[in-house]
């Protein structure tokens, strides 16, 4: 990943701890077979790979069970 991009998603977590949102970091690795058109156009195998961040908000049951186990 370039330097630009670690920034980006530090800004990103940073903001969403700010307002007490999850974070979620995972690798993908996208691999699958391709049809092409007719018996040799196209087609073969195709691989993607990246890293997704996700930000969501927390359940609301989650969060109570959590501010019970922190009294």
């Amino acid at each position: 990943m370039t330097n630009e991009v670690l920034k980006l998603f530090e800004k990103i977590s940073v903001a969403a701890m700010d307002r007490g949102l999850y974070l979620q970091l995972e690798q993908k690795e996208y691999f699958r077979d391709s049809k092409g058109i007719g018996p040799s156009i196209g087609g073969g195998h195709t691989e993607d790979t990246g890293v997704v961040l996700r930000v969501y908000q927390p359940d609301k049951d989650n969060e109570q069970e959590q501010e019970e186990s922190d009294d």
